[in-house]
């Protein structure tokens, strides 16, 4: 299943015709199968009969409302990406329709046509994610089934050992091969529910990542921990996809006692998020970690010097580097790239830890370097390595950014590139400065 190929069925819901006719003629040039119902149960029946892709559903219905009908359709198809529609604004009302019938997104009545459109473009590709990685997991599951029976086979006779040793060799590459797969696209649909939440907050993990993993090999760690250090960087915010929107991108000063509390929980849920997959353990330790300071400053348990582990005292400095430089996390002013530095380097030895700066300033005066006074030049997907950088920014022609300008190019960020270009066209060609 590496290309979705089934054509898409929108199942749209409201009690009014005139708003269904409206709807469908919006999606007439689009390629669905577009499917409409006067009521809950009208629609519940077309999911029993139908594979549906994505659901537009009005809030309030008579009989049955909108958030009772995305609730039971949840139930019976629960890959189903789920759209709830309302014409007023209710906070109450949306949160409820989130917890209860696992709502993607949410309009607001009267709707701007493009902004549906871009927005069931982007449910489908979610619903297109979700399905790839299930199709993954099932090929895992029955592969590792082959693999029990071969090791069962093990103790047959003499004479055929070697011939079984070597077929069971090939399979294992095979598997192995498969569950490496699986375990990235693990990691890009974790990121991918950080995207959703908020565009911000996954631009910011894709530079705190391209610049921890720089510092990490400056300091010579080693290939495993320098992995660690990757996946800990891209999911170090995912602590915060539950928490309301308002806090996060709340000036700190402005923020109550209770929800610094909140804000203050993420890398502890963060932590609980990915302990849970066993590959992982090694990056939750580090998500834990990545606020705390090495002069007892920090939180969540207010750790000192050597009981914080290098890749937290790494993505501490990555973090902090771009929330100053960026200006787009939790309404903080940008500065420039100059203070930045002087800010961080000023704190060494007390927030921040000496080796881990020192390798930072290092890697960080070369960036800037390579963007003053390098020259650009075109570059085709193929020829993209880690350690590049954009001098523009990298989009869809549906609009939606990728990667932003004089972001450090990694293996994971090659991977996403490749796979949207699978589905949709890049608006202009990729950039990078010369080295």
């Amino acid at each position: 299943m590496e290309n979705y190929t089934e054509k898409h069925t929108v199942l749209i819901v409201d009690d009014e015709q005139n708003i269904l006719k409206s709807l469908s003629r919006l999606f007439e040039d689009e390629e669905y199968n577009v499917l409409t119902a006067l009521s809950g149960s009208e629609g519940l029946e077309e999911i029993k009969s139908n594979n549906i892709s994505l659901i537009i559903s009005d809030s309030r219905m008579p009989q049955m409302s909108g958030i009772d009908f995305l609730e039971k359709a949840s139930k019976i198809s629960p890959d189903t990406v789920r759209v709830m529609m309302t014409g007023f604004t209710d906070i109450d009302g949306v949160i409820d329709a989130i917890n209860k019938g696992q709502v993607y997104r949410y309009i607001e009545k009267p709707w701007k046509d493009e902004e549906i459109k871009i927005l069931v473009r982007d449910g489908i590709k979610h619903y297109e994610l979700l399905e790839q990685n299930k199709y993954l997991t099932q090929l895992t599951m029955k592969q590792n089934t082959e693999l029990k029976d071969l090791n069962k086979n093990l103790e047959k006779k003499v004479e055929e050992r070697a011939r079984i040793i070597i077929e069971k060799n090939i399979k294992l590459e095979q598997i192995f091969e498969v569950l490496d797969k699986s375990f990235v696209e693990t990691i890009r649909i974790i990121l991918k529910v950080l995207e959703i939440k908020d565009e911000k907050l996954g631009a910011h993990a894709k530079r705190v990542t391209s610049l921890a993993v720089l510092i990490a090999k400056d300091m010579k760690l080693s290939e495993e921990e320098i992995r660690d250090i990757e996946i800990a960087a891209l999911l170090h915010d995912i602590g915060k996809v539950n928490m309301p929107s308002f806090i996060l991108f709340k000036k700190n000063d402005l923020l109550t006692i209770d929800q610094r509390v909140i804000l203050k929980q993420h890398p502890i849920i963060g932590n609980l998020t990915l302990a849970a997959i066993d590959r992982l353990k090694n990056a939750a330790e580090i998500v834990l970690s990545h606020h705390e300071r090495i002069d007892g400053s920090g939180y969540p348990y207010k750790k000192f010097g050597d009981d914080i582990v290098t890749g937290a005292k790494i993505i501490a400095v990555a973090d902090t580097f771009d929330k100053l430089t960026s200006g787009s996390i939790q309404g903080i002013h940008p500065i420039e790239f100059e203070e930045a530095l002087e800010d961080i380097e000023s704190k060494k030895g007390s927030s921040f830890d000496e080796n881990v700066v020192m390798s930072f300033s290092k890697v960080i005066k070369n960036v800037k370097n390579v963007t003053k006074k390098r020259k650009k030049r075109e570059v085709d997907i193929k020829e993209l390595h880690e350690g590049m950088i954009l001098s523009a920014n990298i989009s869809t022609k549906s609009g939606i950014v990728l990667m932003r300008k004089n972001d450090i190019i990694n293996e994971v960020m090659i991977s996403k590139i490749k796979q949207y270009v699978e589905i949709e066209d890049l608006l202009d060609p990729i950039t990078v400065f010369e080295k």
